[in-house]
Parts: C-alpha cells; structure tokens; sequence
C-alpha cells in the first residue's frame, strides 16, 4: 500500500527486472491491461501514474421493448459481471480506459458482442439500448439403448462441452456456464433448449442410470434444428502415466470418442502418476496426455471400451534430451505469415489434413508436437530422442471475418498439408532442419497471424 504521499517500498527481493503496476482498487480484474513500469531492486524514485477510472452503462432489451431478468456483461477475457436489474439497465465503473472487447450473455437470449468499447478516463461510456435476440431453439428426443424414450435425462448444448468424467460438462470461470444451455427430457424423451446463437453447436445427453449420448450436431446458421440423442453405455478407464520409468504427476489426459466431434472428457494425474475417468461412453476411444509444462508435446492411444467396462490404460513415454530447430519457408507460389506444424515419430504421407490426422490414428500410440511457427525464426520441439520424424505443416491466420474462421474450421480436414521427412540424429543435443511449404486453396487469407481452432479431438494453435 502506498502512504499518504503515494510513497512505496517493497523489500526482501531476489535480482532480476519486476513488472509493477498501481491500482485504487484492490482484486480488480482487468489488471492485465494496467500500465506496466519495470524496474530492478535497488532502484529509487520510480514513478506509477495512475489514471482515473472510467464506466460503462447501458440497457438490455428485446426487440419488443421486454428485458431479460437476468444477464451478464463480460468484459475482455477476464471480468464476468451478473446483472439482475428490473428494467434491464446496468452500470459497471472502477474500468481502466482503452478499449475494450464487450458482450452481453445470458440464458434466455443469443450472446451479443458488442466489440471493442473505449473507455474513457473520468467518463461513463453510455452504450443506451443493446437489442438482444431471444436466438434459435433446438429440440429432439432422446432414446435409450433398447430403443425407448427417456425422461429425465439432462441436455446440453454448447459450442463446446468438456467435462471430468462424472459430469458431461464442467463450468469453467468467466461465465462459461452462460454460454451452454441445458434442461431435461420430459415425457416421450423430448426436449427444448432456446437462446441459442447461430455459430455451430453440439448437443449431449446424460442419464445417471441410462447412460451418455454420443454428441448430435447443430449446423451454423439462423434457423432452428432438430437433434435426436441415442445413449450409449459407460465404463470407466484408469491406469498411470511414467515419464523415463518414472511416476509423472500433472499431467493432463483428454479422452475422444471417435465420432464425439466438440465433446471431450479431461482428468489429470496425481503425484503418483495415476488418474481415473468414471462415465465414459462406450465405443472407439482416442485418449490423449499432455506433459506438464510443455503442451505441445502429447501422446496418444487408441482403446475399444465396452459398457460397463473398467478398463485400465497405461501410458510409458520416453522423453530424450534432443531439440530440433524447425524453420518454414515458402515456396516461390506460397506467401503466408505463419503455420501450425505437427512433428511426429515415423513417416507419414498425406495431401490434405484429414489424410495427415487418419496416418496418425491408425498407429497404435502416436507422439505429437505441434508448433505456431514463423518465417522469421525457427521453433523448438525438445524432449527427443533420435530416430525418423515427419513435420506436417499447415498455413494458418488470423482474420476478423468470423463467418470465413468457420468456413476454414469446417472444411479443415480438405486443406493441403506439406509432409517432409526429419532425421534426428543421436547428437548433438540441439539440431536443425528446414520445412518448405506449399500454398493451399486457403492462402489468400493467410497473412495476418495465428488463429485457433478446435475439431474433433484436436487443438491448434
């Protein structure tokens, strides 16, 4: 805290360069867009300027004239505020100026997103009147596995669901729970879910003693969709992880039903190494771990699991003290700014992603490192050992056309992919090589960045 002069002290530090930053209010969440002075221990006189808040007001409404009983304004990626006004009205102060991105969410309407907002020091920025659309529905029935109606069954629908096991979805922080509808079957299995928006979806059913649904789909688009459920038995799967003959804790497991597009069930290890996924459907499974402390690196394993089944699955990694250097260039056809790239054991060949992501499948266990690489330097793929690798690599970029984003995510597994063989040999311990790459059908956006997209059972960065 500071004095009353605005005077601080802050003692007992190692060396090195500290980021500092000043705030009037303590816990504030939008700390992350806060001015940043660096400075070294030992330093005197350095100087935090605090600016004056800024505020944020406006109205909810619908298109009638109507407000919801409740919704939340979502600030940038960090602050969630829930709002229960009676005439839809909100006031949010204590905000940092600058811009930045604002939405509204809640249960009974489609999310709107408002953009960026500039706040203003000693101001409150008045949005007046945001129009929400009470958005699309989706309805269906859900069977169970001899073939009969289920009541009671719980539904959800989501962009993406992911759960632990004994749950098919697991609310994260930031109002993700605002973005994912839910309600049960009523009598003959049916169901309703509304406030939808118009980006693709997906849809799940749970049933305590009945089972869980492999995940329906919901298209893009503004119109309404019907999506029936059939569910499947569960079983459970266990087993441990070992890193070099030894027990790694904090490692992170993702399991992937087959044809379960966005839905994936996550466990980590314990210190021991050993983890447990209770209410697993039943069917081909992909199950994926991730080390700690580097992400890109992953291992994966395919397992048939039957209902009713405790099958147990165990993962022994071989990690090696080699890195290799990855540089991309272009081809003389090709001009793009970035590309995620897949290193992996073996060799593979593949025109297209969807050929490069079945060469990987069909292998019993498959290491692999991924990387957002740039022509302006090479990156890293550590803990190797010596051998024959192939790097895949893929053009990808960052747009503000949201509706183009969902074109290239959809049509992903058609676009051209550039294989080429890596030799890593025994030493030294860093090595390098050099991946040319060749333009797909895609390129003309390719020239912004990275972008991030999620498909069936895959991330990319």
């Amino acid at each position: 805290m500071t004095d009353g002069g605005g005077g601080f002290e802050i003692t007992g530090l190692v060396e090195g360069t500290y980021e500092l930053r000043a705030t009037r209010h303590a816990g504030r969440m939008d700390w992350y867009r806060m001015k940043v002075v660096k400075a070294r221990p030992g330093e005197l006189g350095v100087i935090l300027t605090v600016p004056g808040d800024g505020g944020l007001r406006g109205r909810a409404s619908f298109q009638d004239g109507s407000h919801p009983s409740s919704f939340h304004v979502v600030l940038g990626a960090m602050e969630d505020l829930p709002f229960e006004p009676p005439d839809g009205v909100f006031e949010v102060g204590h905000l940092l100026p600058g811009e930045v991105e604002v939405s509204v969410r809640g249960l009974g309407f489609a999310p709107r997103a408002l953009g960026k907002v500039k706040i203003e020091e000693g101001k409150v920025t008045d949005l007046a009147d945001i129009q929400v659309d009470r958005g699309r529905r989706v309805t269906g029935r859900v069977t169970g596995v001899d073939g009969r109606a289920v009541e009671g069954a719980l539904v959800l629908c989501g962009e993406y669901l992911s759960g632990d096991g004994r749950y098919a979805y697991s609310p994260s922080s930031f109002g993700a729970e605002e973005t994912v509808r839910q309600g049960r079957t009523g009598p003959g299995g049916r169901y309703e879910l509304g406030g939808l928006g118009e980006q693709a979806l997906v849809v799940v059913a749970d049933h305590p003693t009945e089972g869980r649904s492999l995940p329906g789909k919901v298209p893009a688009g503004a119109g309404n969709a019907v999506v029936d459920l059939a569910l499947v038995g569960v079983g459970s799967l266990k087993g441990s992880v070992r890193v070099n003959g030894q027990p790694m804790g904090g490692c992170m497991l993702g399991v992937y039903p087959e044809r379960a597009g966005e839905n994936t069930l996550y466990v980590g290890t314990g210190a021991d190494g050993g983890y447990e996924l209770a209410r697993v459907p039943a069917g081909s499974l992909r199950v994926m771990v991730r080390l700690p402390g580097d992400q890109r690196q992953t291992e994966s394993k395919q397992i048939e699991l039957r209902a009713g089944e405790r099958a147990r699955l165990d993962f022994d990694i071989s990690r090696g003290d080699i890195a290799l250097l990855l540089q991309i260039r272009p081809l003389p056809e090709a001009d793009f700014d970035a590309a995620w790239v897949l290193l992996v054991p073996g060799r593979i060949l593949a025109r297209t992603m969807g050929e490069a992501r079945a060469a990987m499948k069909a292998r019993s266990d498959a290491k692999v490192q991924m990387n957002a690489c740039r022509p302006t330097g090479p990156c890293r793929y550590a803990g190797l050992t010596a051998g024959e690798y192939t790097a895949c690599g893929i053009q990808v970029a960052d747009h503000d056309d949201q509706a183009l984003i969902e074109k290239l995510h959809a049509h992903i597994d058609e676009r051209r992919v550039t294989c080429q063989a890596v030799t890593i040999a025994p030493a030294p311990e860093e090595q390098s090589a050099v991946l040319l790459l060749h333009l797909d059908g895609a390129g003309a956006i390719a020239r912004s960045g990275v972008y991030c997209w999620r498909t069936a059972g895959e991330v990319g960065y």
